[in-house]
C-alpha cells in the first residue's frame, strides 16, 4: 500500500497544495477512507465505531507520510482527520504570490521538444494557467494562446496560423483550436516520416497546407510581434502586479525572434 501512495501521491511541501491535495483526496477515496472527512463521527458503542476509528488511523498515517517533517510537527496536537485536513486546507490551500511566482516561472520555463508530442506539455501548460487564475492572475484566453504558441517548434502549420491570423481576430484566438491543429500536424508528420499511407494519412489529410512560401516566415515572426503586443496590455496589470515588465515576458517569444 504504502509502495502505491508513493507513487500516486507527491510529499507535501507546503507549496504544492492544488497538485498534492488532488492526489490524495483522490488516494483516500480509492482506499475508502474519505467517507470520514464527509460524515459525523458516531457515537461511543455504535456499531460503525470501530470500523470509523480504523479508517481514522489509517487516513491520518497516509496523510502523515507524506508531509515534511516540518508541517508534520503543527498537526501532532490534532486529533481527527476532518481537523488535519482543514488545517492544512486554511494554512496552505489559499495562493500566495509566492506560488504564483513559482507557477509562472514553471510556465514560462516549459518547452515543447521538436521530436515529442505537443499534448503533455501543453496539458501542463494549461493546468499552471488554471492555477494563476484561482490566485488572481486569469491570462486571457489569446494571451494563453500566444505563450504557447511561441512554445511549439517553428513549423509551416505555425507559421500559417501567425500569417493567416488578422489583428481583428486576435481576441477569437482559442487554445482548443491549437492543440488541435499542433496534435495533428504532429501526427501527420510522424506518418509521413514512418511512411504511413491508408486509414491514417486520409485521416489526417484533412489538415489542407498551402505549398510553403518563403515570404511566410519573415512575416509570421513580424504577426507573432503584433499579435503578443496587442494582447500584452490586456495582462499588463497581472504582470505588473507580479514585478515583471514587457522584457522579461518577451522570453517566451524567443524561440521565434531569434530566428526572424
Amino acid at each position: 500500500m504504502s509502495s502505491s501512495l508513493n507513487k500516486m501521491v507527491p510529499l507535501f511541501t507546503g507549496s504544492n497544495w492544488q497538485q498534492w491535495h488532488t492526489a490524495m483526496q483522490a488516494y483516500l477515496w480509492a482506499q475508502g477512507q474519505w467517507f470520514i472527512y464527509l460524515m459525523t463521527q458516531p457515537a461511543n458503542g455504535h456499531d460503525n465505531q470501530k470500523n470509523w476509528d480504523n479508517n481514522t488511523k489509517r487516513a491520518l498515517g497516509n496523510i502523515t507520510l507524506h508531509l515534511t517533517p516540518l508541517i508534520q510537527v503543527t498537526i501532532t496536537d490534532l486529533t481527527t482527520f476532518k481537523e488535519v485536513w482543514d488545517y492544512l486546507k486554511k494554512s496552505f490551500g489559499a495562493p500566495s504570490i509566492g506560488s504564483a511566482y513559482a507557477e509562472l516561472s514553471k510556465l514560462l520555463s516549459t518547452t515543447i521538444p521538436a521530436g515529442s508530442h505537443p499534448a503533455p506539455a501543453i496539458t501542463k501548460m494549461l493546468s499552471h494557467f488554471t492555477y494563476l487564475k484561482d490566485a488572481g492572475f486569469n491570462f486571457p484566453a489569446p494571451m494563453q494562446t500566444m505563450i504557447i504558441l511561441c512554445k511549439l517548434p517553428p513549423t509551416e502549420v505555425i507559421d500559417q496560423i501567425l500569417s493567416q491570423t488578422s489583428p481583428n481576430k486576435i481576441k477569437n484566438l482559442k487554445v482548443e483550436g491549437i492543440v488541435k491543429v499542433a496534435t495533428l500536424s504532429f501526427e501527420q508528420k510522424g506518418a509521413t516520416c514512418g511512411g504511413g499511407k491508408g486509414p491514417q494519412a486520409n485521416k489526417l489529410s484533412a489538415v489542407k497546407h498551402k505549398p510553403a512560401d518563403p515570404k511566410f516566415t519573415q512575416q509570421g515572426r513580424s504577426v507573432t510581434i503584433q499579435l503578443f503586443i496587442l494582447s500584452y496590455h490586456s495582462v499588463q496589470p497581472y504582470l505588473i502586479y507580479l514585478g515583471l515588465d514587457l522584457c522579461l515576458v518577451l522570453y517566451t517569444l524567443s524561440p521565434l525572434m531569434s530566428s526572424a
